[in-house]
């Protein structure tokens, strides 16, 4: 049976090979491709769990040519990629004018509290 050796250094080599990468995405200079292309690189990545790892080489170079380039683009200049609604009348009140004044467990509470049925005791 062949064995890869878990390795504790190097760390300094690995991110070395990974920097370029980083950088060169994060300049984003290239359009977004990510989404439509999805099926192309995550091919790449579409592969059974090995019985063997493939050893730190093969890892870096897979995370610097396929992973980093198509990562998702939260910093890109115009990047509106989700939509989040605003919350309802009552948590935003509740929070506004207790996070300042009472712990947030307690906070926390009259939220829950509040979607609860009043008692009838």
């Amino acid at each position: 049976m062949q064995t890869d050796d878990a390795t504790t250094g190097g760390l300094t080599e690995a991110i070395e090979t990974l920097l370029p990468a980083l950088e060169h995405f994060l300049q984003f200079t290239e359009p977004e491709r990510t989404a439509r292309e999805r099926a192309v690189w995550s091919a790449q990545l579409d592969e059974p769990l090995p019985q063997t790892g493939a050893g730190t080489e093969t890892v870096l170079t897979l995370l610097r040519d396929v992973v980093i380039p198509n990562g998702v683009r939260l910093g890109a200049p115009g990047f509106s990629g989700w939509v989040a609604t605003m919350p309802t009348t009552l948590p935003a009140t509740a929070i506004s004018r207790l996070s300042s004044r009472v712990p947030p467990t307690s906070a926390f509470r009259l939220l829950i509290c509040s979607r609860r049925r009043p008692y009838t005791g």
